[in-house]
């Protein structure tokens, strides 16, 4: 998701992103991002968004290297 990062952390792994947006204040996590750390190869960045790709699907874009993680819908 490309503009809707409400916060941005660095962290280990997938899982402790989801944990941070599961955390974020007022349910304002909406789904979030993960890419390699540039300046730290043992850390990963979560970007945390107030948005998803169902929402705003215009800002879904690929990035290489990045995850991108939304909601389950279920059907």
């Amino acid at each position: 998701m490309l503009g809707h990062a409400i916060a941005s952390v660095a962290v280990v792994d997938d899982f402790e992103c989801q944990q941070e947006c599961s955390r974020n204040a007022n349910n304002s996590c909406k789904s979030f991002n993960v890419h390699p750390d540039v300046n730290n190869a043992q850390q990963r960045i979560c970007e945390l968004n107030n948005e998803t790709r169902q929402t705003k699907p215009g800002d879904f874009k690929y990035k290489e290297g990045s995850t991108y993680y939304g909601p389950v819908e279920v059907v």
